[in-house]
């Protein structure tokens, strides 16, 4: 999927409902996948707490829909939030999630030109992201270090607490 062939509706586009629905239903299969797997954070989610977070997120930032440009079909969704750089002058770019529909091999490439283009629009002077629902690690990671050219910072520790 290249991005000449994906338009960009920003911010805070407009779903129908059956999209809404194929929004709802990427994010659940996510949570599913991560059970499936063993993720360290699955056994804490849950989905009606998760689906609240994501109506509180689609409330409270920016959207951006991105759709094939032939069909006007909604490939994937990114979700972000303008902040100030806590410990700097200057204003950061906050990736708050980045969701392909259904089989939009290639959209995160398109996410990351997303972020990029915003970022310089609003004068971010950072952009961070990161994810703890990706379910594939080594892809997330090539994709933002590779094609995306961003810094591997830290990672994070988790410590399941019983």
């Amino acid at each position: 999927m290249e991005s000449s062939r994906v338009t960009f509706t920003y911010p805070n586009p407009d779903f129908k409902m059956l999209e809404t629905q194929k929004i709802i239903n990427a994010f659940l299969k996510i949570l599913e996948t991560h059970r499936a797997e063993g993720h360290p954070l699955a056994p804490l989610v849950s989905d009606t707490k998760a689906l609240e977070w994501l109506n509180t997120v689609f409330n409270e930032s920016s959207l951006v829909a991105c759709r094939d440009a032939s069909s006007s079909e909604l490939v994937g969704v990114v979700v972000y939030a303008i902040r100030p750089f806590e410990w700097g002058a200057c204003n950061c770019l906050e990736e708050r999630l980045v969701l392909s529909i259904g089989n939009s091999f290639g959209f995160g490439r398109i996410a990351l030109e997303v972020l990029e283009k915003i970022a310089q629009e609003q004068n971010c002077k950072l952009i961070v992201s990161g994810n703890a629902l990706s379910t594939d690690q080594k892809l997330t990671e090539n994709l933002y270090t590779r094609k995306g050219s961003y810094l591997f910072s830290h990672k994070s520790f988790l410590k399941v607490v019983n």
